[in-house]
């Protein structure tokens, strides 16, 4: 058995800490479809524990594949859909130090469809942000978000910010004016790419021990690869801004 055979192994076993095994500590592991790049052997353990989250009892069936001292390129389906893709790299004394993955996302309706899948996806977004957000979850909060995609905080007052990286960096800025944010979903719908949750946010306001909550809507559009493309939230500024006062008094 190739090595090759042995890294997809790892793969269909689910095991993450098996994939990273196979990859030198500064790779660069990007899955183009997704627009996802993985950087360092704990950032690509990271992403094989968010794809057997969002895709789980999937295994790849190797087609055909070569390898060089430095280089390597497979062609596999991922079963049970059928889906077909290709992976190319480069080896550097037996470890990987760039991939590349191209697949369709359009054929993988699991991870870019309606219902649970999606609705799962917006959930574990709000568990991440309150559970510590970027800070502590950078790297699957990035993992969430389509490289193109938008955020806007407070429509239709707040700058619509573009990029995975500029989301990334917005949610850090608001985490420096509050601690302990804390979201009660009330409803939630899911219709074709969207999804609309009504919530119940509440946080203390930096500086002050009072806590302060008010009601919201927020709308996401997921991509074909069952990323986040758009993020939108709604709510009366007024409602917040009153509480802001007192709190701080």
């Amino acid at each position: 058995m190739s090595w090759i055979e042995d890294y997809y192994a790892a793969w269909n076993a689910e095991s993450p800490g098996g994939v990273a095994a196979f990859m030198a500590d500064d790779v660069v592991f990007e899955d183009v479809t997704a627009g996802h790049v993985a950087r360092g052997a704990h950032q690509v353990r990271k992403f094989v524990e968010i794809c057997n989250e969002k895709v789980p009892g999937v295994s790849y069936e190797l087609v055909r594949s070569h390898a060089c001292p430095d280089s390597y390129a497979a062609e596999w389906v991922m079963q049970p859909m059928g889906l077909r893709g290709v992976s190319y790299g480069s080896l550097r004394e037996g470890r990987i130090t760039s991939n590349r993955d191209y697949w369709n996302g359009a054929a993988l309706p699991a991870v870019g469809g309606t219902g649970s899948a999606s609705v799962s996806l917006v959930r574990r977004l709000l568990e991440l942000l309150q559970e510590g957000g970027p800070a502590e979850h950078g790297v699957e909060l990035a993992a969430l978000f389509d490289a193109d995609a938008e955020y806007c905080f407070h429509v239709p007052t707040a700058e619509t910010v573009r990029g995975r990286d500029a989301v990334l960096a917005e949610l850090t800025r608001q985490t420096t004016h509050y601690s302990d944010l804390r979201c009660e979903v009330r409803s939630t719908t899911a219709a074709g790419d969207r999804v609309v949750i009504e919530r119940e946010d509440s946080f203390v306001l930096a500086g002050a021990s009072t806590r302060v909550s008010y009601p919201l809507a927020a709308v996401f559009e997921l991509t074909a690869n069952g990323l986040i493309g758009s993020w939108r939230e709604y709510w009366d500024r007024e409602v917040l801004t009153a509480q802001a006062g007192s709190a701080t008094a």
